[in-house]
C-alpha cells in the first residue's frame, strides 16, 4: 500500500472549494458506500455517500485527478441531507436535475462514459449521467421512496418489472451493455436480517436518456472458422474504428478488417462518435476436435438405474443405438439401459468429424429375491425367511442377513433390501397374514373335589381337543370329560381351531381327603366328658374352621385342627342352643350344625 492523499484521521468534514476547479485542498471529507466509477480518461468520480452524525447524506459529485492527486467538486448541493430536484423529469437530461441523497447504491458504466446507479438507502430510482454536458436523467424507477418492486415472471423482461429499494448490492456491467445486481440490504427493513439473493438484469434505453450518436451502432455476429481460414469482421455506424488485438488481422483501424486467427479469439472494436467512444465484441472460434470428449468412460449401473451420458465439442451430435435414450442428438442424454449396451456417439463440427465408444455395463439383479412366498400364519408361529443373491441384507424390522426368525402376532410385511458386491441393490417382500389363536376356556364343575371322587371338565373356543395328563380322565379328546383324579392335579388343554391354530390353558383341581368326623353336641361343663366342639381330620390340605351364633355373630375361628372350641366367646360362657359351623378343607365347603348343652 501506498499513502498518496487525505488525512490520517476521522470525522474530517468535505472541503468544496470553488466548483469545478481542482484544487489540493479540496476534499470530499471523510464518507462511506459512495457510487463511484472511472472514465475513459482515467479521472475517478464519486457521488453521494454517507457522512455520519452530525452530517447525514449527501448528492454532492466529485472528481479526482490520479495524475495531480486533486479533487473537484462538480455538482451538487455542499450541504448534507439534500432532497434532490426532477419535476416531470423522466428521460428528460438537465444541468438542474439532481437525484436525492442517499448511499449504498448499485452502479455502472454506460457507453460515451455515461454513469448510472440504482437505488441505494430508500429510494429505487434509477439515475444517469453525462459527464460531457453535466445534465441527469432520471431514467426509471420511482421517487418515491420504500418501493416493494416488481418481479414479474423469472427470466422474462418486462417494463414493469423492478427490484425493491436496496442497497449495498454486487453490480457488475457485461459484455453487451447489460447491467446486472445481486442482492443486498432491503432498505426497507434496513437490518441485518433483510439482506437478499435475487439477481436482476437490465438492458439500457438508448433513448433513456438520448443516446442518438449510438443509436445505428452494430457490429458481425459471433461465428465459427475452421484452422486456417479467414473471415471478415464487420463494424458499423461510427466515425472511426479500433479494432484490438492487433495480429492477424489486415487492418484494425477500417471497420471491416479481415481476421485469421490461429485460435479461438475474442476480437474488441472501440468506435468513436462526435468525441465520444464505446466497445463492442466479437468472438471468432476456431474449430478444432481437441476440445471432443466423452465422459464416463466405460462403466457399470445397477438394473433400473439411469446414467447422464457427456460429449464435449462439436456442434452435431448424435448417439446409436437411440433405444433407451432419452435424446440421441444432445451432448448429455440420460440412458437407461435393461442390458449391457456400447453406446456409438459421433461428434462433429463444419471442420471435424470424431466417433466413440462407451459401453455402460448392465447388473442384472434377478438373483437378489425372497424364497419365501405370502402365505398365512397362526399368531406367533415362527417362520424363518431366507433371502439370497447378495452380500448384505438389510430387513425392514431391523434384523440383518439372509436368514432371519420372524414370529408376528398380526398381519406384517416383511421387506429386504438386497445388496449386491457392485453396490446394486433390490428390494423384494413377503406378507404374512396372521389368523389369530383360538381363545379357550375349561369349566369345572367343582374345583375342589373329595379323594374318590369325580368332576366333570369342559371346554370351549375350539373344534378338537387334547387333554394332559391322559390318567384319571374318561376321555383325552372330548370337549366334555370326567376327571376322577387320586391327587391334585393340574389339567392342560390344547384346542385347535377351523384354521388349524392351536393354544393352550389349564385348570388347577385339588383333591382332599374328606374322611373327617364333625360331632352334632357337646357339653362344655368340665366333667372331662365332650368338653369341647372337636373336629377330627388327619389330612393334609388347609383347615379353616368358624362358628356362628343364630344372628350370625362369629362365636369362634381357627386354622388350627387341633384347638377346638371351648364353648366361650372371648372368655364368656355361650349360651345352650344351637350353632352354626362352616368347615373348609383346601378348597372343599362342607356346612352343619352343632348342640351346646350345659
Amino acid at each position: 500500500w501506498t499513502w498518496m492523499q487525505g488525512k490520517d484521521s476521522v470525522k474530517v468534514p468535505p472541503v468544496y472549494g470553488i466548483q469545478n476547479v481542482p484544487s489540493p485542498l479540496n476534499t470530499p471529507g471523510s464518507r462511506m458506500s459512495s457510487p463511484h466509477w472511472k472514465d475513459s480518461d482515467g479521472n475517478f468520480w464519486l457521488f453521494g455517500g454517507y457522512f455520519g452524525l452530525p452530517g447525514g447524506f449527501y448528492n454532492d459529485l466529485w472528481r479526482f485527478d490520479p495524475q495531480s492527486l486533486q479533487w473537484a467538486w462538480v455538482s451538487g448541493p455542499n450541504v448534507a441531507n439534500s432532497p434532490g430536484y426532477c419535476a416531470e423529469c423522466l428521460c428528460q437530461p438537465s444541468v438542474d436535475n439532481l437525484p436525492e441523497s442517499r448511499t449504498l447504491g448499485s452502479h455502472w458504466k454506460g457507453i460515451c462514459d455515461f454513469f448510472y446507479f440504482y437505488s441505494g438507502s430508500f429510494c429505487s430510482d434509477l439515475w444517469c449521467y453525462n459527464r460531457n454536458n453535466n445534465e441527469w436523467t432520471f431514467t426509471k424507477g420511482s421517487l418515491f421512496p420504500y418501493n416493494q418492486g416488481f418481479h414479474g415472471t423469472m427470466g422474462v423482461p418486462g417494463t414493469a418489472n423492478q427490484p425493491r429499494s436496496l442497497g449495498g448490492s454486487c453490480s457488475w456491467t457485461d459484455l453487451s451493455g447489460n447491467f446486472w445486481v445481486f442482492g443486498g440490504l432491503d432498505s426497507i427493513g434496513f437490518v441485518s436480517d433483510y439482506n437478499l439473493n435475487e439477481l436482476w438484469r437490465y438492458t439500457p434505453d438508448t433513448l433513456c436518456p438520448p443516446e442518438q450518436s449510438f443509436s445505428t451502432l452494430s457490429i458481425t455476429p459471433n461465428a465459427s472458422i475452421c484452422p486456417g481460414d479467414s473471415i471478415m469482421i464487420t463494424a458499423s455506424g461510427g466515425e472511426s474504428y479500433l479494432w484490438s488485438p492487433a495480429t492477424n488481422i489486415s487492418d484494425p483501424t477500417i471497420p471491416n478488417p479481415m481476421v485469421y486467427p490461429d485460435s479461438s479469439t475474442a476480437y474488441t472494436v472501440t468506435i468513436f462518435v462526435n468525441n465520444c467512444h464505446t466497445t463492442l465484441y466479437v468472438y471468432i472460434s476456431v474449430n478444432t476436435d481437441s476440445s471432443f470428449a466423452i465422459f464416463p468412460q466405460d462403466t457399470l449401473i445397477c438394473s433400473g438405474d439411469s446414467i447422464t451420458l457427456h460429449t464435449y465439442g462439436g456442434d452435431s451430435v448424435q448417439w446409436m443405438p437411440a433405444y433407451n435414450l432419452s435424446n440421441p442428438y444432445i451432448h448429455n442424454p440420460s440412458a437407461f439401459p435393461d442390458t449391457s449396451t456400447t453406446y456409438t456417439v459421433s461428434l462433429s463440427n463444419p471442420c471435424f468429424s470424431k466417433t466413440y465408444n462407451l459401453h455402460i455395463e448392465v447388473i442384472q439383479d434377478s438373483a437378489k429375491r425372497l424364497l419365501n412366498h405370502d402365505t398365512v400364519i397362526c399368531a406367533g408361529q415362527p417362520v424363518i425367511l431366507h433371502a439370497l443373491g447378495g452380500v448384505q441384507y438389510d430387513w425392514n424390522n431391523g434384523q440383518n442377513g439372509a436368514l432371519i426368525n420372524v414370529s408376528p402376532s398380526v398381519q406384517t410385511i416383511f421387506i429386504v433390501t438386497i445388496s449386491d458386491v457392485y453396490g446394486c441393490e433390490k428390494t423384494d417382500s413377503v406378507l404374512l397374514h396372521v389368523y389369530p389363536l383360538p381363545v379357550l376356556q375349561i369349566s369345572a364343575s367343582e374345583p375342589t373335589i373329595c379323594l374318590g371322587s369325580s368332576i366333570q371338565l369342559t371346554a370351549l373356543g375350539a373344534i378338537s381337543y387334547q387333554w394332559f395328563p391322559f390318567e384319571g380322565l374318561s376321555d383325552s379328546t372330548g370337549n366334555s370329560v370326567t376327571a376322577s383324579p387320586t391327587h391334585s392335579n393340574i389339567y392342560t388343554l390344547i384346542g385347535t381351531d377351523l384354521n388349524s391354530c392351536t393354544d393352550s390353558t389349564a385348570i388347577n383341581i385339588e383333591v382332599v381327603d374328606c374322611q373327617i368326623t364333625i360331632p352334632n353336641v357337646f357339653t362344655p361343663n368340665g366333667d372331662g366328658i365332650n368338653d369341647y366342639f372337636q373336629v377330627n381330620y388327619n389330612g393334609n390340605s388347609a383347615y379353616h374352621i368358624r362358628v356362628f351364633n343364630r344372628w350370625g355373630i362369629i362365636m369362634f375361628e381357627n386354622d388350627d385342627v387341633k384347638k377346638p372350641w371351648n364353648g366361650e366367646q372371648q372368655g364368656t360362657e355361650a349360651s345352650a342352643g344351637t350353632y352354626y359351623y362352616v368347615i373348609w378343607i383346601g378348597n372343599k365347603e362342607m356346612k352343619g350344625t352343632v348342640t351346646l348343652l350345659r
